[in-house]
This record gives C-alpha cells, structure tokens and sequence, in this order.
C-alpha cells in the first residue's frame, strides 16, 4: 500500500485537533503514514498539548498566523507519501475513509484529487464538498437566492450541485478545502495552494488549477466525515465574511476576463451578500433593544396612569418627546456598556446602564420647564424600569439555568454507551456535579451478560448491538458515547438515521480531557463543554 500524507493546519482548536488525529490514525492502520500538524501561533495551548500527546507526528510551530495556504504548503513542501492529504482540524474521519480513496485512486488513473462527502454535525450534507466554479451566472444564482428557490433545477443549482444524487458518485469542479486527497505526481505539476489567499478561496483555486491541466476531480460519497465548520475562525479575531468575500473578488479577477458592466454586477452581488449575511449577525441584539423599548414605552404609560389616573394627559407637544428620548437614551446607553453585544443579558450592567439612562432623563426634566410636569412620571417610570429591564434577563436565566437544570421534567433523557474508564469519568461528574440538563436513564455495556444488572448503581439496558433499540424504546434524546467504544461509521450511521434526527450524540474521546471541550457533540448545539458549569451558586450565575 503507498504511503499516505496527512496535513492538518491547528489554529487555537486544541480539542478539536486531538480527537481528529484519534480518528485518522484509526484510519490509517493499513497505511504506512506520516502525519503533519502545522500550527499557526495557536494561544490555547495547542504546541504543549500536541508535542505530550501525539509525540510522533511532524509538527511544525509558526510564530504568526501565516493563513492557511502558506500552513499548508509548509507541510507539502516536506510530505513524503504518494497521497497527500489536507483535512482540518475540527473532522472526524471513518475507519475506511483513507482506504476507499486509495482504491479509487489506484483504479483511476486520470483522477488527480479526490473528496469524500463531508456532513455537517446534525447529519446533513455540507455543500461546499461538492461544487461547480463560481461562474458569472451561478454565482449570481447562488447570491441572488435562485438556488436555495430552485435547488433541483440545474440551471439555478449548479453552483452546489444541488440537484445532483449526493449518494452518487460524480466528477466535480471542486470540493471543500475540509478534506482534499491528492497525488503527488499532480502536487507536482500543479504546485501547492496561492498564498496570496489567506483564508478562503484557495481551495478552490487549487481544483481550477488541477482541471485547467487535465485531471479528473471526483466526488466519492462511499466514505464520509463528520466536519465541525468554522471552529478555528470562533477563535480568532477575523472578520469571516470580509475574508470569505474578499477571497470570491480576488478568484473572479485571477481566472475570468469579464466586461466593466458584469464585473459590476458581479461586485453588487457580493456587496448585497455581504451586508445580508452581516445583517443576520444582529438580529438577537434587535430583539433585546425591542423587548428594552417596549418595556421603556410600557413604564412610561403605567407611571402616567399611577401619577393622573387616567391615560393622555400630557401637553400634545410633549408626547414624542416623552416616549421617544427616553428610549433612545436607554438604549444608547445600554449599547455604550455593551449590554446588547460583550455582556449580552448582563443583569448588573443593564441595571446600570437603566440608572444612568433615567438620571440623564431626570436631569433634563429638571432643567428644562416645559417638561417639569413629567418629573414625578419620570421617577415612576425609573423605578419599575429598574425592575422590569434586569428583570427579565433574570427571569430568562433563572428559567435557563435554574428550571431546565433542576427539573427533572426538563432534563434530557441520557444513556451512557461503554462501562470503561471514559465512561466512568462521565458518570463521575454526573455524580458530583447536580447542576446539568441530563437524566441519566442507564448505559449500554460490551456484551449481553450484563444486562439487567447495575454498572456502579446504573441500570445496564442492553450491548451496543442493541443500541438503536434502546434508543427507542426509552426514548432517549441523548447519547454520550464513551471513548474506544463504537466506530466512527457506525457513529454516523446512527446521527444520519432519520428515526433519530431529534436525538444529540456525543463522543467523549479523552476521559482526562472531558471537561476541557475535548469532547464533541455530533449536533453542535450543546458541546459538551456544557459539562464544565462552573460550580456557582444561583446569584454568581444570574447576576453577572
């Protein structure tokens, strides 16, 4: 069998690396391998952590973040195998993934690069592992929104290949930049990624250069991975969206001659993408300012009420001014203590930030005569606004924390899937710590023999055969799985299944690292670093 390179580039996703190169060397036991991590200036830890724990693998340590194509071309400069490898960090592979593209590989000699499906964490399809170039008119489509409309049409759904089988395999412009398989014959002719893409678009890039001279690029969707998108850019200062845009501008002007007018076009597309996509990103702080203004506008009709007895008493002049400026004030304010983005649902801040709003608004009754009649109202206004604006950011934690934490009718029915000493780290800290959202209905041992008997006072319910039984019929909505206990295929077999789409599988692949986010949720809603609730009393955790 030939030799195997894999290039992993590790930016602050220390976890997720670990639990990545856990399921590539399951991968890789057939292959006679070497493993590359290149690191780009990683502030958790990463180096250390890598060097401890995977003392074998190539690991290259840059000093600054060099972006991930020059990351990248570090480690293919030095690769030796006869397929070289880039897949990121925050994957999971299965078992056979490495050895169904090598086959493929071997039986066709005219493919020069290789992708596998790549599913999102809830099972479905990640459409950037199979996709056309972004052409003038698909591109169009795809910012416009004609492909999400019309997404089995192949005139609107060729960019993501939408309307294609994604159980067939198929020749493809380009697959993601998550996992790419490679010979070193076309590593070659071709060369390594453009370092003048930082960040996205060099994928991509690298596909249009490979077909430009005359390789095959094949989707393989017999073999998949598990990819957690997104996780290094979470920790990194970058604005994703100027990049991810950026990098579309730079590929149109590297490969396509167009006409001043569709270059035009083609920027206003970006332009509108861009300022939707950045628009989705303050959809929650809108919520908040419209819950506070409500609040603010309601105070001050309950405080006309308490001081007049009666509802439009106020001089017609003065009405805009009484319910508008003080919600602009409150609101100005609360956004300069950065209530609504840093400490979104800060209750000691939003307390203050109410203060400081309505003594502002206070002083300016005091000064201003034709609005002295409004003092009284003002202070009543204050007072239940004090109350109501922290007031419900209380009651929201209290009804998050406190109720679906304690309750039992709210916690989620769990099973623990092994009896080893991953699973008793979890069990442990269920044990210990009382404050989590899981009802812990029993576990799933080895074999047979057990069943019906207890594991450390937990009701064995059955073997791992009889999983998707047990799942069933205890209805259970969360599945921990320990770590050396069930393949990753049969891991994603159960996450794909559509009978179990509402349950979250976890994989705890390092006991002594589970409560340090070495643990992953196959859903990505929950990680299981909601394991590490600080131990705090119920003010630590409402007010702060």
């Amino acid at each position: 069998m030939k030799k195997i390179s894999i290039i992993i580039v590790n930016y602050n996703v220390r976890n997720f690396v670990f639990n990545a190169i856990n399921s590539i060397q399951k991968s890789l036991t057939n292959f006679d391998s070497e493993i590359f991590v290149v690191d780009n200036a990683s502030t958790d830890g990463s180096v250390e952590y890598l060097k401890e724990k995977f003392p074998n693998i190539n690991l290259i340590s840059n000093k600054e973040n060099v972006g991930f194509a020059q990351a990248n071309n570090q480690a293919l400069k030095i690769a030796t195998g006869d397929y070289l490898v880039l897949i990121n960090p925050d994957t999971l592979v299965q078992e056979d993934t490495f050895l169904k593209l090598a086959e493929y590989f071997e039986s066709h000699a005219d493919v020069g690069m290789l992708g596998c499906k790549v599913l999102n964490p809830d099972g479905t399809l990640q459409m950037g592992c199979r996709r056309s170039f972004p052409t003038p008119w698909n591109s169009f489509a795809k910012l416009s929104g004609l492909t999400f409309i019309f997404p089995k049409i192949k005139m609107f759904a060729e960019y993501n290949l939408t309307y294609r089988n994604e159980n067939e395999t198929h020749e493809v412009d380009a697959i993601s930049g998550s996992f790419m398989m490679i010979t070193k014959e076309v590593y070659q002719k071709v060369g390594g990624l453009d370092e003048t893409f930082f960040m996205y678009g060099e994928d991509i890039d690298w596909c249009y250069r490979i077909k430009k001279i005359g390789w095959k690029i094949i989707y393989l969707p017999s073999t998949q991975i598990i990819h957690f998108k997104g996780e290094s850019t979470k920790r990194s200062n970058i604005d994703e969206l100027k990049v991810f845009y950026s990098a579309m501008r730079k590929f149109f002007h590297k490969h396509y001659k167009s006409t001043f007018i569709l270059e035009q076009m083609i920027e206003l597309g970006i332009l509108v993408r861009h300022f939707l996509s950045s628009t989705a990103k303050y959809f929650q702080m809108f919520v908040d300012v419209l819950i506070d203004s409500v609040l603010v506008f309601l105070s001050i009709i309950l405080a006309e009420y308490i001081r007049k007895g009666s509802l439009f008493s106020f001089p017609v002049y003065a009405y805009p001014y009484v319910y508008i400026v003080p919600i602009i004030l409150l609101v100005t304010v609360m956004y300069y203590f950065q209530a609504y983005t840093v400490s979104r649902h800060s209750t000691s801040k939003a307390f203050t930030a109410t203060f400081v709003s309505y003594l502002v608004i206070s002083t300016i009754t005091a000064f201003v005569k034709d609005f002295a009649f409004s003092r009284i109202i003002i202070l009543l206004s204050a007072t239940i606004s004090l109350f109501a604006i922290p007031g419900w950011r209380v009651a929201l934690k209290i009804f998050s924390k406190s109720i679906f934490d304690k309750s039992s009718f709210f916690k989620s029915s769990t099973i623990i899937v092994g009896t080893n000493q991953s699973a008793l780290s979890i069990l442990n800290y269920f044990n210990k710590n009382k404050n989590h959202r899981f009802k812990l209905v029993g576990c799933v041992d080895n074999g047979v023999e057990k069943i019906g008997s207890k594991w450390n006072d937990i009701e064995i319910l059955g073997s791992f055969d009889m999983l998707e039984r047990i799942i069933e019929q205890n209805r259970i909505s969360e599945v921990i799985i320990s770590k050396d206990t069930l393949p990753y295929s049969k891991i994603m077999e159960l996450r794909t299944n559509p009978k179990f789409r509402f349950v979250n599988f976890r994989v705890s692949i390092s006991s002594e690292d589970l409560f340090l986010q070495s643990q992953i949720s196959l859903d990505d809603e929950l990680p299981l670093a909601a394991f590490t609730l600080k131990k705090s009393n119920l003010f630590n955790r409402i007010f702060k």
